[in-house]
Order: C-alpha cells, then structure tokens, then sequence
C-alpha cells in the first residue's frame, strides 16, 4: 500500500523555520570564519638566548628570563611556545618549501613563530648617599635589545630596544633582595618597551615597490 503525505499549514511552518535557522547557522559559520580570517596575526617568542656584557652579575641573566616570560604572558598578541600539535620542522631545511606542514599550520593559525635573543647592551648599578634624609638611594640602568629571527629559517626578521633607569631609598645595609628589586623593575620597565616595539614593527608591513613602466617609443617612418 502506498501512502502519500499531504502537506498541511503547520509543515509548511515548520519547514520554513528549520529553513530559517539553517540559514543562520550557515552565516554563523561563515561570519566565524571571516572573522578568524580578520583577526590580527599573533607572533610566538621562544626566548632563545641571554648575553650579558663583562661584568655583569650572572645573577641578571634568570631575571631577564623571568621577565621576557612574564611580558609574553601579558601581551594578548603573544605566546611563549609554539603549539604542541604543530608539525615537526627541521632546522637545516633550506627555504619555505622545506617545512611545508609547519609553514601551513602556522599560516591556517595565524601564527608567526620567532626564536628570540635578548642582548644587554649596558647594566649600570648605582648606590649614592639620600640628599634628602639619612640612608642611600640604589639604582639600576638597564638598556637592552631583543632580536627575532624567523623559526625554522633562522633568518633575521626585527629588533626593539628598551631601556629604564629605576631608584629606589633604602637604609645604610643594602640587603640582597634589594638589589634584586631594583633589577627586575629596570629589567621588566625595558623589556616591555623593547617588546612593544617589536610588535610594531611585525605588524607595519612593507610597502612593495612596484617598476615603472617604460614608455615605448615610437619609430618614426623614416627609421623603418
């Protein structure tokens, strides 16, 4: 026996409502999807190395490192490790097409990945009597630059520069953590300087420079 269903008002109804939320469900989708295309790209700093000028306490070097971790992790534009389920590169892979997987993951992410170098540049610790009353002010100066260079092509691609001078009143003993206080105001005032102009400078692109075009000239008759 064969039946066939008529169609009624309400079905009708009802077709039209699941029409109408698939419909918007299509746009979510795709409204997602553009959207993640217009989101900003974001840059990994994997730190990479510390170089202190001669002189300088080693002690520094894991306040710097302490540091360069806690700016990324405030940075919303940063991350400090490239993801886990990125595909493995190798190093001495030579060019674009030699990492094609982890190239395309990063590009499908919107990720950017750098091995980062801080190099200090100077380091000037001062203690000078307080004019003002009894006791001694302590000082840091700082100057640094970080240099980024692409992950896995290891080729040079921006540098910042930040420095600070921090100062702070302390009694007649100066106590270990003092001097560690100091140190890392200076170190962490620098490296944020250092890290926003790197950022600017990832994010302004190059203008390309396009030829211009030769006019052509025309033969005359007689050189026909």
């Amino acid at each position: 026996m064969h039946v066939r269903l008529q169609t009624t008002p309400a079905s009708n109804a009802l077709k039209i409502i699941l029409g109408s939320l698939l419909s918007f469900a299509l746009i979510g989708a795709n409204g997602g999807v553009a959207e993640a295309e217009k989101a900003p790209e974001r840059y990994v700093f994997v730190l990479s190395r510390v170089d202190l000028p001669k002189g300088t306490p080693p002690e520094l070097e894991a306040v710097l490192r302490s540091q360069v971790a806690a700016a990324v992790v405030k940075e919303p534009r940063l991350e400090a490790a490239i993801p886990k389920d990125a595909p493995a590169y190798d190093d001495k892979a030579k060019g674009r097409y030699g990492n094609k997987p982890f190239h395309r993951y990063m590009a499908k992410h919107r990720l950017r990945p750098f091995r980062i170098t801080v190099e200090v540049t100077k380091y000037e610790p001062t203690l000078v009597p307080n004019p003002k009353k009894p006791g001694q002010i302590l000082g840091s100066t700082l100057m640094l630059r970080i240099f980024g260079e692409t992950i896995p092509d290891r080729v040079m691609a921006f540098s910042g520069d930040g420095s600070a001078t921090v100062l702070a009143e302390v009694g007649k003993k100066i106590r270990a953590s003092d001097r560690t206080w100091v140190d890392t105001d200076a170190a962490d005032l620098a490296i944020e300087k250092a890290i926003a102009m790197s950022i600017v400078k990832l994010d302004t692109k190059p203008v390309k420079k396009t030829p211009a075009k030769k006019a052509k000239r025309k033969r005359s008759k007689k050189n026909r």
